[in-house]
């Protein structure tokens, strides 16, 4: 039986070497798992009842603790939080449960938009992103 052995794959219209595939692999999985093991310093701050400029302060406060933010991730938790917010740093996450939503114009969506400007992301994307009604984005900086 004669076996073939391909030496190269296409991917997005693009000629790769089963190595390079093979390394890029590799280093995806290498920064997974190393995003993963950040995941075990991770502080949660529960935001409830309050006004959106004292949640805003709170994670002011807070960030400087888990180091350069990377990204967010923010969702649709549940009817007693409503949205969960998740910025995660170099050192950690902090995981806001309240306080900020999306999907409207109201009080909580303007505030998420504040603190992610004052955090570099790109505005056009926090526009789009929380003016969305979907229940769930990702920004990375």
């Amino acid at each position: 039986m004669n076996l073939l052995e391909k030496k190269t794959a296409k991917l997005h219209n693009n000629q790769y070497s089963i190595e390079e595939i093979n390394t890029a692999y590799e280093n995806a999985f290498k920064k997974t798992k190393l995003c993963l093991s950040e995941r075990i310093n991770c502080m949660i701050i529960t935001i409830e009842e309050v006004q959106i400029s004292e949640a805003i302060n709170a994670v002011r406060k807070t960030i400087e603790l888990v180091g350069n933010i990377k990204f967010i991730e923010h969702r649709y938790a549940n009817e007693c939080y409503g949205y969960e917010t998740a910025f995660n740093g170099i050192n950690g996450s902090i995981i806001v449960k309240g306080g900020f939503s999306s999907g409207y114009q109201g009080e909580g969506p303007q505030g998420l938009k504040k603190i992610l400007a004052e955090l570099g992301f790109n505005e056009a994307l926090i526009e789009q992103n929380v003016n969305s009604v979907g229940r769930r984005f990702t920004l990375i900086k």
